[in-house]
């Protein structure tokens, strides 16, 4: 089917926490479109594989419908007659040469910032990681294709959305670096002035891609009836809760035995050294009012192969035990 005419969805972000994005030296000069749309590409097959599972009876074949339906929107590269471009072109401005620093998480092994970014501090062979300083601004606009269904243009628009309320971009993005939050959509301003409202915005983007009807755990970090999202630490900077955040883990996970810190991600010594797995426990720093609240993002999937059959949500009960403790601001 072919449109009139194109469509132009234009937001603007903030950087909520230093954002570690570099380029092939590990230096932040800019901000890279291809790094966008890498986050766009990975919040819209989060939120989609629900919707598609539902429908289709097995994971095979539900990813490969995933997949082509994720390529038909964002191209695929390939060697064959089946490569293609996106469907939409994506620019990124910022009204100035965005601000560097060096100096965030302090290079100091009991800081609790530094526990969650390991590696950014630098060493003694390795200086420390370049980062964009937050509270500075950038706009991204995308031009959607005459090709693109109203269906798939909705579905662009919401991993924009979801983006914005649980996303990162960078280096330890997944540990709360580099948190993203959506300031304008189009000619709408989007002010979140209390918890509430940021919950609500989240359930009603979940409830248009069937995410509670989804039973089985997904075969990759993607919601489900398992997924939770909750606010754990609130504090009147995001540094600061950031670091708070970061203590709580850091305690949390070295009470465990080291066997039982396998769910939280690997690799990890003595146990998993050469295995990667994504932890499926996300962190994200959002501003609300005039606070900023940090939240765990709990994507549960098949994880491992030690998950045991027919009752595998129960390999991460630790990580359902972390999220549920009780903080204090």
């Amino acid at each position: 089917m072919k449109f009139d005419e194109p469509v132009t969805l234009e937001a603007t972000y903030r950087i909520v926490t230093p954002m570690f994005l570099g380029d092939f030296d590990r230096h932040a000069r800019q901000l890279s479109a291809g790094s966008i749309k890498g986050a766009l590409r990975f919040w819209w097959r989060a939120l989609n594989w629900a919707r598609i599972r539902t429908e289709i009876t097995n994971d095979d074949a539900a990813l490969q419908q995933l997949h082509q339906n994720e390529a038909a929107i964002f191209g695929l590269a390939s060697n064959d007659q089946l490569s293609h471009k996106s469907l939409f072109t994506l620019h990124v401005e910022t009204p100035s040469k965005l601000e560097v620093i060096q100096d965030w998480p302090p290079s100091d092994p009991n800081n609790s910032s530094a526990y969650l970014g390991y590696g950014l501090t630098g060493g003694s062979s390795s200086p420390h990681r370049d980062a964009f300083k937050e509270n500075q601004k950038f706009q991204i606009k995308l031009l959607l294709g005459r090709s693109l269904s109203p269906e798939q243009q909705e579905s662009v628009r919401d991993a924009l959305i979801i983006w914005g309320l649980l996303g990162g971009l960078g280096s330890r993005a997944r540990r709360g670096f580099g948190s993203v939050a959506m300031d304008t959509l189009g000619n709408d301003s989007w002010p979140i002035l209390t918890q509430q409202t940021w919950q609500d915005k989240l359930n009603t983007i979940c409830a248009g891609y069937r995410v509670s009807e989804l039973k089985e755990l997904p075969p990759f970090t993607a919601f489900s009836k398992y997924s939770v999202i909750k606010i754990l630490n609130v504090a009147d900077n995001p540094r600061k809760v950031h670091a708070s955040l970061g203590g709580n883990y850091k305690d949390f996970r070295k009470s465990l035995p080291r066997a039982d810190r396998v769910p939280f991600g690997l690799p990890l010594k003595d146990e998993e050294n050469v295995k990667r797995r994504a932890s499926p426990c996300m962190f994200h720093i959002h501003p609300i009012s005039k606070e900023y609240v940090a939240a765990a993002i709990y994507l549960p999937s098949k994880f491992h192969h030690q998950i045991p059959q027919g009752d595998a949500i129960s390999y991460f009960d630790n990580i359902a035990k972390f999220i549920e403790l009780r903080r204090h601001p």
